[in-house]
């Protein structure tokens, strides 16, 4: 069964996410759903359970790599053959 969204969020130019007033005792399900262009999500990035025990600041970071590139050549004679 899905959960149900507790939070949503952006991250901020430094790439920082930051949610306040958390339920202490509460279980969250962090998913990074998507990153920019020419990069894949990192494996990381998907069902990381976060436990909120106290207000300490719990601190998660994923790693984002770039997406493979392809390149096409396409190959003639000099009359474009």
């Amino acid at each position: 069964q899905d959960a149900a969204v507790a939070v949503e969020g952006s991250t901020d130019e430094k790439g920082e996410l930051r949610f306040a007033d958390l339920e202490i005792g509460a279980t969250y399900i962090l998913n990074e759903v998507e990153t920019l262009p020419g990069f894949a999500l990192g494996a990381d990035a998907r069902d990381l359970e976060i436990k909120v025990t106290d207000t300490t600041e719990i601190v998660k970071r994923f790693v984002n790599s770039p997406s493979p590139a392809t390149v096409s050549v396409h190959k003639t004679d000099d009359r474009g053959h």
